[in-house]
């Protein structure tokens, strides 16, 4: 037997079996750390929007630095959604929705992306979001961006969704969605997160707007959602990059098909040491010296 550190929970000579019942009870001494770490928060992008419909815009983005973590907190972490597309059946059609916010604990919020404009649900306005929706057909006037966090979409009828990197592409046929950023590929890269183009990592595109047969746009660098033409009539066609903070694309027909759902968001986090214990879906990944946290789903951490 060996004499252990001790503190209320856990004191005296403890034998190896009692060490590992209490470690599983979460009644084990946990070392004292000074932890600091950086934060990529990512929000939910902003759903596409069907019968001629504007694209949703990218989810925004926070990279905070240098935050002091403390020892024996647990940090929350919320994953936002990304918006649902709307279903175009003319006034009976459902509209489509902002992505949610990401936030880490109380620390920083990433605002959602704005919802694409569109006249299903008998017409609608596009949503001002981290990047802004684009405009329809009915609604021509685009959603703004959140300043730091991303740009507006597109104006005029099938407007593309805004990016983080860039504002939406206006045109009467349809617009490219705006590019997201690559600012953050590397850290990307340690985590296997984001778009990879051609060993460029890319997050937060905003999706494309739709146009009629024969000029169907594609989503922005960052895992915006294509458009849906007439020729591609297929539930999910038109979706976002899962935790890529991506838009939406939005569909050109009056059609039982949901345009692109917005991608969810995701946290990554670059700390000092190794966190204690976690919750949700995460991914650790230790390189260089640092220890790095994926979430992909809402959780905690603490250390």
């Amino acid at each position: 037997m060996a004499q252990f550190p001790s503190d209320t929970s856990a004191s005296g000579v403890w034998n190896l079996d009692e060490v590992k019942k209490a470690k599983q009870g979460g009644n084990w001494p946990r070392p004292t750390v000074s932890v600091t770490a950086d934060a990529l928060i990512i929000a939910g992008g902003g759903g596409g929007a069907a019968e001629r419909g504007g694209a949703g815009g990218a989810g925004g983005y926070v990279y905070a630095t240098s935050l002091a973590l403390s020892s024996g907190v647990n940090y929350t972490v919320a994953v936002g959604a990304g918006g649902a597309g709307s279903i175009g059946n003319g006034t009976t059609g459902t509209q489509g929705a902002n992505g949610s916010n990401t936030t880490f604990h109380t620390m920083t919020t990433a605002i959602g992306g704005g919802r694409g404009s569109g006249r299903a649900g008998g017409g609608y306005a596009a949503s001002s979001g981290g990047s802004g929706g684009g405009g329809g057909p009915d609604n021509t006037s685009a959603g703004a961006g959140t300043t730091g966090q991303g740009f507006a979409g597109g104006a005029g009828q099938y407007g593309a969704g805004g990016g983080a990197g860039a504002v939406g592409q206006a045109g009467s046929s349809g617009g490219n969605g705006g590019v997201g950023i690559s600012t953050y590929s590397t850290l990307l890269g340690v985590v296997s997160a984001g778009q990879n183009v051609s060993g460029t990592r890319y997050i937060c595109g905003g999706g494309s707007g739709a146009g009629p047969d024969g000029s169907q746009r594609e989503g922005g660098l960052g895992g915006g959602g294509r458009a849906m033409d007439s020729g591609h009539q297929t539930s999910g066609y038109s979706d976002a990059t899962a935790n890529t903070g991506g838009g939406g694309g939005g569909t050109f027909d009056q059609t039982s098909v949901p345009a692109g759902n917005g991608g969810s968001g995701i946290v990554i986090l670059k700390c000092s040491a190794q966190a204690y214990a976690t919750t949700g879906t995460v991914t650790e990944v230790i390189n260089g010296g640092f220890y790095y946290y994926k979430f992909t789903s809402s959780g905690s951490i603490s250390f």
